[in-house]
């Protein structure tokens, strides 16, 4: 057998965020071929950490736009930062 590995920009260009801009959620769908843990967090534009986001399995996740303490967030822009093992992805999303 011949190993097979997926580089991390394969990776990144299998993330999908949509919809962007989006106004009351946004879904993140990550590459259903990966099988590892992964660790979703939402970062706002100064880097401060806004939300992290659960994830049971890598088919669909969504962020409604409210904080871990349950509050709406202003509009604007975000970081989605997804990490796998010592991979690390981000992601922007505009919240209007």
């Amino acid at each position: 057998e011949i190993p097979v590995s997926i580089s991390d920009q394969d990776i990144s260009d299998q993330i999908l965020i949509y919809p962007n801009p989006f106004t009351s959620h946004v879904n993140i769908r990550l590459p259903e071929n990966i099988q590892q843990l992964f660790k979703v967090q939402v970062l706002d534009i100064n880097g401060r950490l806004v939300k992290i986001i659960s994830v049971e399995n890598n088919a669909n996740i969504t962020w409604d736009g409210m904080n871990d303490s349950g509050i709406k967030v202003n509009q604007g822009l975000y970081f989605i930062e997804i990490k796998s093992g010592s991979n690390t992805w981000i992601k922007k999303v505009l919240l209007r």
